[in-house]
């Protein structure tokens, strides 16, 4: 039988591939989009969303959706150092485009639902096997129905930090993530904790940083980045790890108890931010598949929608269709330029944040570029 021909073939259905498959059919477009995992499923995330994503969740059309889920709203960021600094800045948004935080596999999974309901062709539990190109992609896939061969015109990588898409264009990065500093992210849910309330509280450890922020009426996040070494132990001794991680910070202990993972504990390898170059005329990487974001700002997702719809622009164009203009991509490069590297020189952490709880001003004017609101 002829293969079946799609415009656009997307790897990757998170926020990145979703946004611009979404996009992309509503313009028009024939979209097939594949994801290896069932949804809803679960990532290695903070929980954290930027009010900057609700001009995103508006263009999208999954605004009143979110709204109706009675989100967990946070009003105010907390950091604390090893010696016992705190900063605290309210976090002023706005009541119709809050700062909130929700588990990613809901959040997700109402994104992939929303792409379906425009027209896109979903295909859960799909690994993409080979791409090649001849006048177009021949796209091999293993998923459900067993061994399936697509071809598209234009092919999308939006499948992560490891993105086969990106070995499959040979796309490279002047960084190699895996020869520079090694950093570990680790994620875990756990009970959710009254006293951090609606603070969104960030804490540095010895070799790295962690967060935590309450999720639901049940859950909390605790995600971190730390060292290979110390991760080891997440998996070999937990209450060690947990003693020689979170509890090493002296403030921690007023605001959390309890915080043992409620279903397990998630990693991901490396977290080093990066940026990937490609030279393909019919291929894009998007979301952390192009370049990854530090952690450490909350702008994962932000950074994924904003490239999803600035590529499902850029291929609809090509096709003489018209997808409503967003607002001006941002390049994230002050975030991987500046705030990486100084969260990789401990003592320099650790100094920052008693200059900043001195200085009322500092501390305000970080948190109103990293989660564009007034504060």
């Amino acid at each position: 039988m002829p293969m079946k021909h799609f415009d656009v073939l997307i790897a990757g259905a998170g926020p990145a591939g979703s946004a611009c498959a979404t996009l992309m059919a509503r313009s028009g477009l024939d979209v097939l989009l594949c994801d290896k995992e069932q949804f809803p499923r679960d990532k290695i995330c903070g929980d954290c969303i930027n009010p900057g994503c609700w001009k995103y969740f508006e263009l999208l059309g999954v605004a009143d959706s979110l709204r109706k889920l009675d989100l967990h709203r946070i009003e105010s960021a907390r950091m604390a150092n090893l010696s016992g600094k705190q900063i605290t800045v309210p976090v002023r948004a706005t009541p119709s485009r809050p700062f909130f935080s929700i588990k990613r596999s809901t959040l997700d999974n109402l994104l992939v639902q929303n792409a379906e309901r425009e027209g896109v062709s979903l295909l859960q539990q799909t690994r993409i096997l080979d791409a090649t190109f001849s006048d177009g992609w021949n796209v091999v896939v293993r998923g459900r129905n067993g061994i399936e061969t697509f071809s598209c015109d234009y092919l999308v990588g939006a499948d992560g930090r490891n993105s086969t898409i990106a070995n499959k264009i040979g796309a490279w990065s002047r960084k190699n993530p895996f020869k520079t500093a090694r950093r570990v992210g680790i994620q875990w849910h756990a009970d959710v904790q009254p006293r951090v309330g609606s603070e969104v509280q960030l804490y540095t450890i010895k070799e790295g940083y962690f967060g935590i922020v309450n999720v639901d009426v049940q859950n909390s996040n605790v995600a971190m980045v730390t060292s290979p070494d110390i991760a080891r132990d997440a998996l070999a001794n937990l209450p060690r790890f947990i003693e020689r991680t979170v509890y090493s910070n002296p403030i921690i202990g007023r605001y959390a108890t309890q915080i043992e993972p409620r279903c397990g504990v998630v990693t991901t390898y490396p977290v080093n931010p990066i940026r990937r170059h490609w030279n393909h005329p019919k291929a894009l990487l998007v979301g952390d598949a192009r370049q990854t974001v530090e952690p450490f700002t909350g702008e994962g997702v932000l950074f994924a929608l904003d490239d999803g719809a600035r590529a499902a622009r850029q291929i609809s164009t090509l096709f003489d269709k018209k997808v409503r203009r967003t607002a001006r991509p941002r390049a994230n490069f002050w975030v991987n330029r500046v705030v990486s590297p100084t969260l990789r020189n401990q003592e320099l952490v650790e100094s920052l944040v008693w200059v900043a709880s001195e200085i009322s001003w500092l501390p305000r004017l970080f948190a109103r570029t990293v989660f564009r609101t007034s504060l």
